[in-house]
């Protein structure tokens, strides 16, 4: 028996794509009422399921912030490549000159 691979969301075997593909971890939790009102406003301007918008949510909190980066035990701030180095003297004398 020969097998064909259909592109119509079907897999080799002739079954629906989505069962090949790794389960999805199901759960229940309970959110407060503000922040579930946030995630299905989410949701609901981006046209997702409310499971798929708190996992982005969930990804893009526990994402560092854009433009950080660790060196060691340090987070770095990446400044665009056009900006002048500082270096510990104008460090120095930006801190004499706080008020």
């Amino acid at each position: 028996m020969q097998m064909q691979r259909f592109d119509a969301g079907l897999s080799i075997l002739g079954l629906p794509s989505w069962i090949d593909s790794p389960p999805l971890m199901r759960t229940t939790f309970t959110l407060d009422d503000d922040a579930a009102a946030l995630a299905q406003n989410y949701a609901r301007a981006r046209s997702l399921r409310l499971g798929k918008a708190v996992s982005e949510l969930i990804r893009r909190a526990s994402a560092p912030p854009v433009g950080l980066k660790k060196k060691g035990d340090l987070w770095v701030l990446a400044a665009p490549p056009d900006q002048p180095k500082v270096d510990l003297t104008k460090v120095k004398q930006m801190i004499e000159d706080l008020p």
